[in-house]
This record gives structure tokens, C-alpha cells and sequence, in this order.
């Protein structure tokens, strides 16, 4: 069963603050219609329904799905530069993949949590191919 958790509801207050530095994360509302670059980000889809065109292919992208990040054919997690299209007026939560790569020099709580979000993420969407369909 997919866990419907809220994205990051396991943060708050001035954590919330620290892992928004930790990963340079910014949120942002894009209205129905509108398009963004991944420029080397991952998208987290807070709200909304979205479509992400990359050199791969095109897929939908659900609400508190992730997009700008894939399972190359040896399996590790690699940068997917595409467009990401708002099908409805959405949320839209941007962080830079780099960091996402390694954990931090204190070797934070907040990078080890962050992996295994993006980690369970890619495999509810392996698990799920219907979603990575175009429609």
C-alpha cells in the first residue's frame, strides 16, 4: 500500500528550516499551463497534477511524486533534465540534485531522511508503470 503521508510531515519548525538549507529547497505555485526547467533540480510535486517531458520520454507526475531524478540501467540515481508542464495549478517543491548525492559533512539526519524519501519515491514509480505512461 502507497504511503499517503503528507510530504515532510515529519518536519517542523526549526527543522524545517535547517532542511531547507541543507538542500537549498524552494517552493513555488504554478498555475495551470505554466512550464519550469528542471536546470539540474528535482521537482517534488506537493500539489496538483503536473507532466515531465525529458530526453527519455514522458510521463504524468501524481501528487508527492518526484521528477528530474531516474534509475539509470546500472541502477544508481542519475539527473533527468526535462520540462515539467502544470496539468492543474500545482505546488511544486525544488531542490538541487547534487545535494542529494551524499550526506552532509555532519553527516545529517536531514540527508540520510531526504535519500530514503527520494528512494521510496522512485520505487512506488517502478512499481507503478501506469503512472510513468503517457496518457
Amino acid at each position: 500500500m502507497e504511503d499517503k503521508t503528507a510530504p515532510l510531515s515529519w518536519l517542523s519548525g526549526e527543522a524545517r528550516e535547517i532542511f531547507n538549507s541543507c538542500f537549498d529547497w524552494e517552493e513555488e505555485t504554478l498555475p495551470a499551463g505554466e512550464r519550469r526547467e528542471t536546470a539540474g533540480r528535482i521537482g517534488w510535486l506537493l500539489s496538483g497534477t503536473a507532466r515531465f517531458c525529458s530526453p527519455v520520454g514522458e510521463r504524468r507526475v501524481p501528487e508527492d511524486g518526484i521528477f528530474g531524478v531516474r534509475r539509470n540501467a546500472a541502477g544508481d540515481r542519475e539527473a533527468e533534465s526535462g520540462t515539467v508542464t502544470a496539468e492543474t495549478e500545482c505546488t511544486v517543491a525544488w531542490f538541487r540534485y547534487e545535494l542529494t548525492r551524499y550526506v552532509c559533512y555532519r553527516a545529517c539526519w536531514f540527508h540520510a531522511r531526504m535519500l530514503r524519501e527520494i528512494e521510496s519515491r522512485l520505487a512506488i514509480r517502478r512499481r507503478d508503470p501506469v503512472k510513468d505512461r503517457t496518457n
